[in-house]
């Protein structure tokens, strides 16, 4: 059990990831689906502390499902697990930025953890830009 400095929301998806990426299971960048086109990003690196992997499902320029692997801390983690919840619905294009203020809010994440939200970020636009390269359903 995580000590009582994270709130309910991070030790929920930290404790149980939603959405993560089974280790053996391998991202396809660009895969065309039946109904949809799968990009994968990544931001961030393991040797600077935080890393986040995101592989999302687009239907016409919209994300419909979102899946993640991260490394880093247990704020880092919970981001990337709460963010494929908060991203289904939301257009991906490559000016895509995070609501700061509800990642805040929300994960009531301190001020020295901000870097998590710019990998997430990072990320996020690295599959924007792979979406512009490929032509979605």
């Amino acid at each position: 059990m995580l000590r009582t400095e994270y709130n309910d929301v991070v030790v929920d998806h930290f404790e149980s990831p939603h959405n993560a990426l089974p280790e053996q299971e391998s991202a396809v960048a660009g895969a065309q689906l039946a109904n949809c086109t799968r990009v994968s990003g990544q931001g961030g690196s393991v040797s600077g502390g935080v890393w986040i992997a995101f592989e999302l499902e687009i239907e016409r320029q919209v994300i419909s499902h979102a899946r993640f692997r991260a490394y880093g801390c247990p704020h880092s983690i919970a981001l990337a697990s709460w963010l494929t919840e908060r991203l289904v619905g939301e257009k991906l294009d490559s000016s895509y930025t995070l609501d700061q203020r509800e990642i805040v809010s929300v994960l009531e994440l301190p001020t020295e953890k901000m870097r998590s939200v710019l990998v997430a970020e990072d990320a996020l636009r690295a599959c924007a830009h792979q979406l512009e390269s490929k032509e979605a359903c």
